[in-house]
């Protein structure tokens, strides 16, 4: 627990999970084992999380509405001329 680069002293042997997490970023987990009186250095990479980007589509509502105010201006035009 804590910001790295960290380190720990007098760790008993055993087997451990490490976990480097960061907001925004993929977490990193391990698991290895200590044994009395090694020394391990562990090296890590965080990878940013991929948030999708929403697109943009353009509104079709505007268009087929111009559309039908065309169609029915054109049909009222038509019914009048006859």
């Amino acid at each position: 627990m804590g910001i790295t680069p960290l380190s720990f002293q007098k760790v008993q042997p055993g087997t451990y999970t490490i976990e480097i997490r960061m907001e925004g970023y993929t977490p990193y987990t391990t698991t290895g084992q200590v044994i009395a009186g090694q020394n391990i250095q562990l090296s890590a990479a965080l990878s940013p999380v991929l948030v999708a980007t929403p697109t943009k589509k353009a509104a079709a509502e505007p268009f087929v509405l111009v559309i039908a105010l065309g169609i029915l201006c054109l049909a009222g035009y038509l019914t009048q001329r006859r």
